[in-house]
């Protein structure tokens, strides 16, 4: 990659790549972030939690993602948006393969909240990358291609879910 100092864009093939990498890693976010949303009926069945527990950890990932936006954006002023998204990747992933090794809703409710923080350090380092490396038309395209992302997974988390439920349980969706 081109370092964020270089007045040099990206071009051609290489323009591209880069933006199926950001579309690819923004998709990742989102199947990591709403896939609790997706089996939050089968948890309450299957871990026998109320439905105002599992909203609550809902609630508390919405929190401190919220919150994580503001961290994001301090920290993106400091260090690099690659280690930023690589950072949140390797958080989130861990979170998400946390998650069904919790025990109590408390435990979700920790590991979830994790996992809203990490959330954030996607999309503001996702822009900054984005905009230094590529000149402004193409960096218009590839906001709507990485925003689409956001799309595919939601409806990637949807389709499947369904189907690891009835042959699995809930707990793969995480892993």
């Amino acid at each position: 990659m081109i370092d964020a100092a270089s007045d040099r864009k990206l071009e051609g093939q290489s323009a591209v790549r880069f933006i199926v990498l950001c579309t690819a890693v923004y998709f990742t976010s989102y199947v990591t972030r709403i896939n609790y949303g997706a089996v939050i009926t089968e948890i309450i069945r299957v871990e026998s939690i109320s439905r105002g527990q599992a909203g609550l950890i809902s609630t508390v990932a919405f929190l401190t993602y919220g919150f994580g936006q503001l961290v994001s954006g301090y920290i993106g002023d400091k260090v690099s948006p690659k280690l930023l998204v690589a950072a949140g990747l390797v958080s989130t992933s861990v979170c998400n393969v946390l998650l069904p090794f919790s025990r109590s809703p408390a435990q979700m409710a920790v590991v979830w909240g994790l996992n809203g923080v990490f959330q954030a350090f996607f999309w503001p380092p996702l822009v900054k990358l984005m905009a230094t490396m590529l000149d402004m038309n193409t960096y218009k395209k590839a906001c709507v291609s990485v925003s689409a992302g956001s799309s595919l997974g939601t409806i990637a988390v949807y389709l499947v879910a369904p189907a690891v439920i009835t042959v699995a349980g809930w707990r793969p969706i995480f892993s």
